[in-house]
Formats: C-alpha cells, structure tokens, sequence
C-alpha cells in the first residue's frame, strides 16, 4: 500500500550556480517509509572475534526490504529551504529509509551528493556507496555531506536509497540530496522520482517467475504446472502445483514430481539412494504415498501403457583419450560426446528384472509405446559422412513378446519422429518434406525443399505406404501427439511470428485451429483417456510464463496462472505492432514494430533492425537476449521481420534459404527497411542499426556488402566465410546439408565464396561490431578474426570484441559477461545512432600502441 500526501508536478529542480558550468539537481521528492526502531545490541564484549565495534554503520546497514512496491510509503516533499525534515523519535532511535530513482535519457556520469545532519548510509541499487556516522548541528558543516559516484546507462533505473538514523537525544534529521552531472554528461536529460517504473532490461529475459510447462492427468481432472524461477544471483527454484480444472482451484502442492501415472489419477516422483532411485507413486487428490520400486537404474524413464515395466536410456559413455595424438573417425568425432552411445532397456516391475533391448554401435532413442504395451518403436542414428545427409535413421518396431525386430523405414536421412495411433495400425512419422521422397514435398519451382521445415506424415506399416496431410498446409511442426481419447492429432506448429495450437482429423485430414490466448505457445497437453481439457503455457510481446485451461467442449479458457505479471507490472513496455510489406516479387514479408515506452509521434527516432534468416522464425516473445522490448526500453524503435528462407510460411518461402546463402533474404530486409522508413516518418533513416546472430550474424556482414542504407551493424558469432565455416564448425558441414543441400566447395565455388562477406570485405563501408566467444565450437571464432583482419586493412570502422570462455550463444555466457555483452551492444549503437560515445568509451578506452 502507498499513500499519497501531496503530488507535485516535477520530482527535480534543475539548479545552475552561478559562475558554475555544470546543473544540479536537487531532488525535490522522496519515498519514506515509515521510522522503525532499531537498538543497540546486546554485548559482553566491546568488539567481536575480528575486532570489529558495532557501530552506528552497522545499524544502519542491517537488512532491511528495500521494494517500496510493498508495505507502506509516503510521498515527502522537499521545503522551502531545498531540505526533507524528518520527526525525532519520542525514545530511542530509529531509522527512516527514503528512496528515489534516477534514470538518464543517455549514459550519464555525475555525483550523488547528500547532506544529512545525522548518520546516513548511502545505497545504490541496493550496494553500500557511502556511510556517515557522525551527528551534526546543521547541514552548514561540511562533515555532513557525503558524495558518491554515478555510473548509468541510458534508461536504465538507478535506485537511491538514503537510510537515516535518527535519536531523541538529537535534533531532527534534516536531509538534502541532489545529482551533480560531469562535464560530459550535462545536456543528458535525468527523469528522478520515487517508485519510477523500470525499462525492460536484460535482467527481465531471465529472471524472474514463469509458469514452463503444463500437463494433464489421463483422466483429465486435473493439470500439473512447473513454476521455474532464476533469481538475481543465478540461483534456480522450482515448485509444482496441481490444480482441478473444473475450478482452476489449486488441489496440491508437491515437494518433488516427475510427471503422471499413465492410469487412474496419481503422480509419481524418484528419490536418489545408495542402490539407484526409489520409485514412489502419489494418489491425487488425497495425496496417499505408495513405494513402487526400489534401486531403478535409471532416474529418467517413459511409463507403459499399464504401469507394469519402464522403458530407460541407457548411457554408455566415450572412453577418455589421454594420448598426446588422437585419430578421428569421422567430422563429428570432433565433438565431445560423439563416442557415447545410449542403448534402450526395460525395468520389469513385476519381478524387479532389467533387461537390456538394445544394443550395439548406433544410438537407439525411443519413440512411442503401443497402447497395448506389447511393442515399442525405437529410431537408431548413426553418422555416414559419405553419403548425403551425413546421418541415416533407422525406425524399428520391437515385439516385447518375442523380441523379434521389424525396420519399418531403412536407412533414412530425413526421418524426426514417429509414434503410434490410438489402435497402433497407422503411425505418426515427423520429419523433412523429403522423408517420403516427393511425396510432401510442396517447394514450388525450388528443386530441393528446405529439410527444417518439418512436415508430418501417416504410414501404414502393413502397406508399407505413407500420405502426407500437411503438404499444402504453412506451418511447420514443432510437435505433435495423437490422442487416445478422441483420435485427433494435437499439433504445437511454428506459424510466421506465432506458435499455434491445430486439431488433424487423421480419418478425414481436415485441419482445425485450436482457439489460444498467447500469441506463443510454450507447450500444450491432453489427458490421454479424456479430452475434454487442455492445458497450455505462453508468451507474447508483453506477457511471459502465462498458463491457460481450455475447456475444448465449451470453448471457453480459464487462465489460471500468471507469475511474471508482479514483475512486469513494475515495468514501463513499449506497444508492439504487426507490420507486412509486400515485397516487389509479390510475397508478404511479416514483420514487427516495438515503439519506446515514452513514444512521441513528433520526434525522430533512431532504427535497429532485427532478423534471424536461417531459418527459424523470429516470434512474439519476452525471454530472449533479442526481444525487441529490450531495444524499445532505450529508446529505439525496433523492426524485426521474417526474411525469405524462413519456415512457418509455406514451403516455397522456406526454401529460398536452400542453395542461397542471403540471396533475396537480403533483398527482403533492404527493401523492408526502405519501406519501413518511408511509412513511419518518426523514424531517421540516417540513423538505422542491424544486428544478428549466428546466420543472424552472418546476415548482417552480407547486408553491409550489399548496401549504404545502414548507419551502424552489430555481427554475434557471424560467419563470413562459407567455406571455412562448412569445413571447421562442428556443425558446418550438417547445417550445409539444408543451406547449401547437396552443394560442396569444389562444386560451387561460387556459392561458398562470394556470398561470404570476406571475400566481399571492400564494399563495406559501415561501422560494425564483431562480437564472438573464444570457446564457440559452432561458429568458430576464426569468422570474426579473419573479417577484422580485412577490414582493418582496408581501414574500415570495425570492432571486435572476445567473450572469454563464450561458446556460440550469448546464453552460454555467465550472467556477468552476458550484462558486459549487453552493455556492449547497447554502447555501440548509442555511438553511432544516438552520436553518443561516452558509454562506449567508457567501457573500451583506446589503447595508446
């Protein structure tokens, strides 16, 4: 609760001394709460074990709640003479807390200067910055002040805490507090006032409480929802809650769960022992604890159909090479791991038998179970460098019974997934457009279709036949699972900026949306034995970590959870809004546009563009490095769109990333961008930044030789060199499958060469930033040192920036070097774009060799 004893109009005064260069500002308006008394503490001694008195800074600086979003404040307001005046206490001492916030429309640098008649401490963001512990008549006396520094970035909030002590043998603390800017920060303009709302910032992307995942019971009465939390010091915390869906009432609260019973209505949890793990089951709603089994292999297992065996991987690990040399065997065998196999074995519950399924060189991974419990189908992989695509999948259906196997599809490179329908005669196969040779294949005039945009097919094993339902539908499948209970098969499909919910009728194949409240779902799930219930998690452009129940008989949706919203109501977002160009081909490019969260139609705005291109989606979400609304929150408007090559738009889209290498991709961007501009005058077109990662990356290195429209260009782990990429990335060659299918350097040099941008380096001519992890083993860090070295002599504008120890994405790198990146980012574009250099210098001083 906050109460209000008067509003002002302006929580600062801009003060300038005369003969002085630089403003100050006086805070004219705090937060207080409410004095709490506070005592000395008892002792028997004079100091402790390290010698050390309790003083008065340590009575001040004991913890106390430092979020005025909770419990009671009051607005104080400065007096005539610029000072706050605070009540002595009848008896004893007690200390008053006061808070404001400083937020700088660019980087600021300054001074934080308090006077205070009584001992005071300084917090900063909640650090110590400054302690006073002695007690003065008036603020007259210079001992009364104290002065820290300031360091903020732009629109980044900045929370003064001011705790002063106060004492009934004393006068009443008086305080004043202003903010003194350096040389090089006068002109930045300073929004101060209490219980300021924050920008979006890194901080929001990962932490902070979110609803991850949902799951229905089979019998449908009740979903299960998985709470994750990341807190400030990286430290994670999960808790479950299982709720009724006829009233979205919470029914339980378990400790620890691993998922449901695939009968009845009971979970069931594992606890680690001596022996292996102890099995324990759970009656729900009752919460009866039962002991199914003692000493399981395995912690991670799927259930049977009729809770009589566990099927389990088996891990069997690579052997440790100690030799100073070391023979490959094959381009993955570089990787860590590439040795270890994983085997199929089943836990008989019955008897307490293990009994190995698997065996061999190739990893088995399983699928489904039938209904019936009596088979399971199983994919084994192994790697073929020597034939295309460099990976051959087998799908073997195992008789329980006998043990006799059956490999339903032979040796295939296109193959995702499978499992089996309700009466285990037909199944659900996943993978490319390819999987069946032509037969879901809908590319258009493109020879070959792009392998990640998976389709799903039906194969009856009996005809050795398959159809393909999806060919003429856009979407690409993330996921899919064919209910038990209704026959229709439930399908999670990435569709433009979305990620939606469609109903297959496999009798018919009539395709049917299934109504959501997210623009991005997360997962979605069914009871197996009752339909009428699903449950679903989500995100969007303003929300993260939202669970829903849809009653599908009713169509009406409950949404029964949404823990990130008391982190997002302390937050000031910017409006989010489609906007589709159409290209001069003809084709619809989709896009977004995310506005400041102080967004005024009458100023000039600086742009950065955002796009991936290779070739998953760009979508409606909160909890990436790259959202918009992170960009938005300091002051840029930000485009994202959806080149050509990107799946979720049909197949023919999708497949101009094959062979292309930023053909027409880059096109698209250029001629949105051109658009974009010319529609939205509160944009400056001379004042527009690109940025990307990976492919992304890659994207922005092939733009810059392409065209001058870009005032500033950030690369993360960017490629420009097709060839050395394909042949030393640990997946350069794989993902060469799908981007350049069936095309090799000593085939088409052209393609290999010319579309990287270092053999393009003299045709760039805008500033960009390199930025790279030492450690990336994905896109090695070579791409970024070779296209430095060029541009560096050509004497170009180019930096480059190492994160040390960073593998290929930012998510990789602790939370401390990814604020750095960040910061770094954002300090580039500020450079260029808002001709703002301060932070950047700041963070990277120029060396004098």
């Amino acid at each position: 609760m906050k109460k209000k004893t008067q509003l002002t109009a302006l929580g600062i005064i801009a003060l300038t001394t005369l003969g002085a260069a630089a403003a100050t500002y006086t805070v004219t308006k705090l937060a207080v709460r409410p004095a709490v008394r506070v005592y000395q503490p008892v002792s028997n001694d004079t100091v402790n074990t390290k010698g050390k008195k309790f003083d008065t800074g340590a009575l001040l600086l004991q913890r106390n709640d430092a979020d005025f979003t909770r419990g009671t404040s009051t607005e104080a307001l400065m007096g005539a003479d610029s000072t706050f005046t605070f009540a002595k206490p009848a008896k004893g001492q007690e200390i008053y807390i006061t808070q404001t916030t400083v937020r700088p429309a660019d980087f600021f640098t300054g001074k934080l200067k308090v006077w205070c008649n009584t001992p005071f401490a300084i917090l900063v963001n909640g650090k110590e910055q400054g302690t006073k512990t002695t007690w003065q008549d008036s603020l007259n006396n210079e001992k009364s002040l104290k002065t820290t520094d300031l360091k903020i970035e732009s629109e980044i909030n900045n929370v003064i805490t001011v705790k002063i002590l106060a004492s009934d043998t004393a006068a009443a603390p008086v305080m004043r507090m202003q903010v003194v800017p350096d040389k090089k920060s006068e002109g930045v303009n300073l929004h101060i006032a209490p219980m300021l709302k924050q920008r979006y910032m890194l901080s929001h992307t990962d932490q902070g409480e979110k609803v991850v995942s949902t799951a229905i019971s089979p019998d449908g009465k009740y979903t299960l929802l998985r709470y994750f939390k990341r807190l400030a010091n990286q430290k994670t915390q999960w808790r479950y809650e299982i709720l009724g869906n006829q009233t979205g009432s919470v029914v339980l609260r378990p400790g620890n769960i691993s998922g449901w019973m695939p009968k009845g209505c009971a979970y069931y949890y594992t606890t680690a022992t001596d022996d292996g793990y102890n099995l324990y089951k759970v009656e729900v709603p009752s919460g009866k604890e039962t002991l199914l089994a003692e000493g399981l292999p395995e912690r991670s297992f799927v259930w049977s159909p009729n809770e009589d065996y566990l099927i389990f991987h088996s891990e069997q690990k690579e052997e440790k090479i100690t030799a100073p040399l070391r023979r490959y065997a094959s381009p993955d065998d570089r990787i860590k791991g590439n040795r270890t196999r994983y085997s199929l074995g089943m836990y008989d519950l019955k008897n307490g038998m293990e009994q190995t399924l698997t065996y061999g060189t190739k990893t088995t991974t399983l699928q489904d179970i039938s209904s019936d419990g009596r088979r399971i189908l199983f994919i084994a992989s192994r790697e073929t460098p020597n034939k295309y695509p460099f990976y051959s999948f087998n799908l073997v259906e195992l008789n329980l019974d006998n043990m006799q196997a059956d490999t339903l599809i032979k040796e295939n490179g296109f193959l995702n997934g499978a499992a089996y329908s309700p009466d285990g005669k037909t199944m659900m196969i996943l993978g490319s457009p390819r999987t069946f040779g032509d037969l879901g294949v809908n590319a258009g005039n493109h020879p070959i279709p792009n392998d990640f945009d998976t389709q799903l097919f039906l194969y009856n094993p009996a005809t050795k036949t398959a159809t393909a339902p999806l060919k003429n539908f856009n979407p690409s499948v993330a996921n899919a699972n064919w209910n038990h209970h209704d026959g229709m098969i439930y399908m999670l499909v990435n569709e433009g900026f979305c990620r939606s919910i469609y109903k297959l009728n496999p009798r018919d194949g009539k395709i049917t949306s299934v109504p959501v409240e997210v623009q991005n779902v997360g997962n979605f799930s069914l009871g197996d034995r009752e339909s009428t219930y699903m449950s679903y998690t989500g995100q969007g452009d303003n929300y993260a970590g939202r669970a829903f129940i849809l009653n599908q008989r009713s169509a009406k949706t409950r949404m029964v959870a949404d823990p990130f919203a008391a982190t997002l109501n302390k937050v000031e977002l910017g409006q989010t809004s489609m906007w589709t160009f159409t290209a001069k081909d003809g084709t619809l490019i989709e896009g977004t546009v995310t506005l400041p969260p102080d967004f005024d139609q009458n100023k000039k705005y600086p742009l950065l563009v955002y796009y991936y291109g290779g070739t998953s989606p760009s979508q409606h979400a909160l909890t990436h490095p790259y959202v918009p609304q992170l960009y938005a929150s300091r002051g840029y408007v930000v485009y994202v769109l959806n080149p050509s090559g990107t799946y979720g738009y049909g197949q023919e889209f999708s497949a101009r990333h094959v062979n292309a290498w930023g053909k027409q991709t880059a096109d698209d961007i250029i001629e949105g961008v051109k658009l974009f501009c010319k529609e939205h005058p509160y944009v400056n077109p001379k004042k527009i930044g690109c940025f990307g990662a990976s492919y992304g990356g890659f994207m922005t290195q092939y733009l810059l030789t392409q065209t001058d429209i870009f005032a500033a260009a950030m690369s993360h782990a960017g490629i420009s060199n097709v060839t050395s990429y394909w042949g030393e990335g640990y997946w350069g060659y794989s993902y060469n499958s799908v981007a350049a299918a069936e095309s090799y350097p000593w085939t088409d040099p052209e393609l290999f060469t010319k579309q990287g941008s270092l053999f393009n380096a003299d045709k760039i001519h805008t500033p960009l930033l390199l930025i790279h992890g030492t450690a990336d083993t994905n896109v090695p860090i070579g791409e970024s040192i070779q296209l430095f070295n060029a541009l560096s002599i050509l004497g170009r504008q180019v930096e480059f920036i190492s994160v040390d120890g960073g593998d290929h994405t930012s998510g990789s790198f602790s939370y401390d070097k990814r604020l750095l990146w960040h910061r770094t980012v954002m300090a580039w574009f500020d450079r260029w774009l808002k001709d703002n250099p301060r932070m950047w210098e700041d963070m990277y001083p120029t060396p004098n060799l």
